[in-house]
């Protein structure tokens, strides 16, 4: 009997020692995670809200909990956060405690003048309404300064950063202005002259890209043979830059000689040049030039005479020039095959203006041309009345050698009737389309690529026999190359180049390229195998007036033709 009452009470002892322990195992299990302190930061903001659910059902330490508020800290939006346990029979409630950082009623930006507020708002990960997130404060001030210098504000900085009571969250800015700009060496041109191409003044916010720009329209210009990259030096205070500029001006009146491309891949020219600026207005030019053609023996090509403002009267800035010149030109007539001389004779006027920005130009020509027999020949005389608009889009930053960008040209010339007058002369209805883009391909290499489309439309009622060079020439070092100068011509022309340009030293490039082209009468044909192909190698050799282009392309025939000529081929 003593045994058996002996077992009863340690299995009573044992079952008691049970409820306590579960009963107080109980009370440590997180029953309820509650928020205290939270009227405007929700779980969108901070995610770990909705993670800290997953303690209910759980025990967990001060560590845990300690951790829990040391991450939610972390998110920036609170300036205090804590944390509460009460111990209850059906177990733990633990509480968060929050203090959210003071509301953002508006924001200021002050010293900004490059853009507005409005941008500056959309940028930035902190807004107006919300708490301010001391974490996303050092985001976005490195957000706004990369924004800014990637787009050419290279003194763009956020000196302080601060919240007033009455929560306005202010951001000091400064955008670095430009102290002064000068020329050296320059005598013999106004410094209005130069002063109005520049993006910015004295005072204005500096921009590294705008400057490099602005180097580039004063070479432009034509009144120096150099322009230095410009000297920036930093003012003592860091918040202006001082600007220099070495330039060597050309000579008021000057002869030239030397060798240029022809139109049409007409070949290359030896041509003499004389020019004079400041004639009539400070900034004016005119020039006479000559021009003599190689071929079995030398021969004038051509004279002409232009006068030239780059802003029209020194007040409008729209580029001004006019033109007049005599051609001598040996041709056939369209379907024909006798050489014939003849004269061109005629002049041009020419207005042209940024429209936007530099990239974006528009022209307008108006041209009178009249074409005549010479050395006996014997045709009927010919004029052309035309009016031209171009629009050309362009931001490739070294034309001469490119590495990137792209250029679109969009030509349409009338020539005749207009239905609203009549200029006289030949109709005609004349347009192109030539764009090309460069892929820059590590630090040597681009894949430069161009195509070409044009279309020439005349009036076949009037039974005028024209030269084939109204038409589309096709052929040569500038379109297909492996075949001769200006061996097809027609109505209409389609056009595609590759070259796969790599630069083994700062002046020797080669180049690898294919052309596919063919020029129609009538309707163009979409079966590549209708079109004549030429593809080859070359090198360019780059010197202080243009890359010299050296060219050995095959053809359909498979003989090797060399071309020789200046620039790249597009």
């Amino acid at each position: 009997m003593n045994f058996k009452r002996y077992l009863f009470v340690v299995f009573g002892v044992i079952v008691l020692l049970a409820s306590v322990s579960h009963a107080a195992l109980s009370t440590r299990i997180v029953r309820d995670v509650a928020f205290e302190g939270l009227s405007h930061v929700t779980v969108y903001e901070v995610p770990y809200l909705k993670e800290a659910k997953r303690y209910m059902g759980q025990i967990v330490t001060d560590k845990q909990l300690s951790d829990a508020v040391h991450r939610f800290y972390l998110s920036g939006y609170f300036s205090y956060v804590g944390f509460k346990k009460k111990h209850t029979i059906r177990g733990t409630l633990i509480t968060f405690v929050f203090e959210e950082n003071p509301i953002i009623q508006s924001m200021t930006f002050q010293g900004l003048t490059i853009y507005s507020p409005i941008f500056m708002e959309r940028l930035i990960d902190n807004k107006v309404g919300k708490p301010l997130n001391i974490a996303h404060l050092d985001t976005d001030v490195k957000k706004m300064e990369s924004t800014f210098r990637d787009r050419g504000f290279d003194l763009f900085t956020v000196q302080e950063t601060k919240i007033t009571p009455d929560g306005v969250l202010i951001f000091r800015i400064v955008e670095g202005i430009v102290g002064s700009i000068e020329f050296e060496g320059m005598t013999q041109t106004q410094p209005f002259i130069v002063g109005r191409e520049l993006s910015f003044q004295k005072g204005d916010v500096f921009n590294s890209l705008m400057l490099r720009k602005d180097r580039a329209r004063i070479l432009r210009l034509g009144y120096f043979s150099s322009v230095s990259s410009p000297r920036l030096s930093l003012a003592e205070s860091g918040d202006s830059i001082d600007i220099k500029f070495d330039v060597k001006e050309k000579k008021i009146n000057m002869v030239s000689v030397g060798i240029e491309q022809l139109e049409q891949d007409e070949g290359v020219a030896a041509f003499s040049k004389v020019f004079y600026n400041h004639l009539f207005l400070e900034s004016d030019t005119i020039s006479a030039k000559a021009q003599v053609q190689f071929g079995e023996e030398f021969s004038l090509r051509s004279y002409s005479l232009r006068y030239a403002q780059p802003w029209l009267l020194n007040t409008i800035p729209v580029q001004f020039a006019v033109d007049f010149y005599t051609e001598f030109r040996s041709e056939s007539f369209t379907n024909e095959t006798t050489v014939r001389n003849n004269i061109r004779q005629g002049g041009d006027i020419i207005l042209s203006s940024p429209l936007i920005t530099d990239e974006f130009t528009v022209s307008m020509k108006g041209k009178v041309e009249s074409v005549r027999p010479q050395d006996g020949d014997d045709f009927d005389s010919y004029d052309i009345h035309s009016l031209t608009a171009v629009a050309n889009f362009d931001d490739r930053i070294n034309k001469t050698n490119p590495f990137s960008g792209e250029y679109l040209v969009y030509s349409m010339e009338r020539g005749g009737n207009f239905g609203a007058f009549d200029l006289g002369g030949l109709d005609f209805n004349r347009w192109s389309l030539n764009m090309a883009k460069f892929f820059g391909i590590g630090e040597e290499t681009v894949l430069a690529t161009r195509f070409f489309y044009g279309d020439f439309s005349p009036d076949t009622a009037a039974n005028i026999q024209t030269f084939d060079s109204e038409e589309f020439p096709l052929g040569g070092s500038n379109s297909l190359r492996g075949y001769h100068e200006l061996s097809f011509y027609g109505k209409k022309r389609v056009l595609f180049n590759v070259e796969y340009r790599h630069q083994f030293s700062k002046d020797i490039q080669g180049v690898l390229f294919y052309d596919l082209g063919q020029v129609f009468e009538d309707d163009v044909s979409t079966n590549l195998s209708n079109y004549e192909s030429g593809a080859g190698f070359g090198v360019r050799y780059f010197t202080a007036l243009a890359p010299l282009r050296l060219d050995f392309g095959w053809g359909g025939s498979g003989d090797l033709i060399i071309h020789f000529n200046l620039g790249q081929a597009f």
